[in-house]
């Protein structure tokens, strides 16, 4: 895949279902079945800074791979471009459209290191929490990482993703997130809407 400006994708290559961490490499160790932020190994290292691998592409590009979901939604009331990324292990915001929004940011305990194509290292100290996060009538809420992006505004990533339970449907680039009363908010490209259980019987 060409590198091309913008979005930051963590590597490697996500599975079909974020639901489940047992297909995954750790970002830390290297070792399937957990994350980086439960790496046992992250623990014997003691204090150092918790890491993300990632390369970068751009919006024409992102649009054409299977494994992300891409649309315009209300962030904190004002429309952003926003990818919903599965080989994202955090999920960040553009530091431009942070200054914009007038957001106020927390420092983090320890810094988070992004490790970009050309190995180019990109230390994050801060995060945005709790940013209203409105698809249709139902606002989320979600925690980013400020950093430059270009092409997007904000890279939902599997952190969102797994907490919310988020189905991927990567041949049709949908998403199907639990609601209330056992509904189901589909999202695809600038569209969501609801389906409703069907009747027992």
């Amino acid at each position: 895949m060409q590198a091309t400006n913008n979005a930051a994708r963590a590597l490697p290559p996500p599975p079909q279902n974020p639901g489940s961490n047992n297909n995954r490499g750790c970002y830390n160790c290297g070792e399937m079945g957990h994350f980086s932020r439960d790496c046992p190994k992250r623990v014997q290292q003691g204090a150092q800074a918790p890491r993300g691998r990632a390369f970068v592409i751009g919006a024409n590009v992102a649009r054409q791979d299977p494994n992300v979901v891409t649309g315009t939604f209300l962030l904190h009331d004002s429309y952003a471009s926003i990818l919903f990324d599965t080989g994202a292990d955090q999920s960040f915001i553009s530091s431009n459209f942070a200054r914009q929004l007038n957001l106020t940011e927390e420092t983090l305990d320890s810094p988070y290191i992004i490790e970009v194509a050309n190995v180019k290292q990109i230390t994050v100290s801060t995060i945005l929490r709790n940013c209203p996060l409105t698809l249709t009538d139902h606002t989320f809420t979600i925690d980013l990482l400020p950093m430059e992006l270009g092409s997007f505004d904000i890279i939902v990533g599997m952190d969102w993703l797994s907490l919310n339970r988020v189905e991927v449907i990567c041949s049709e680039k949908l998403l199907r997130i639990p609601v209330a009363n056992d509904r189901v908010l589909e999202v695809r490209g600038d569209q969501a809407k609801l389906s409703h259980p069907e009747p027992a019987g």
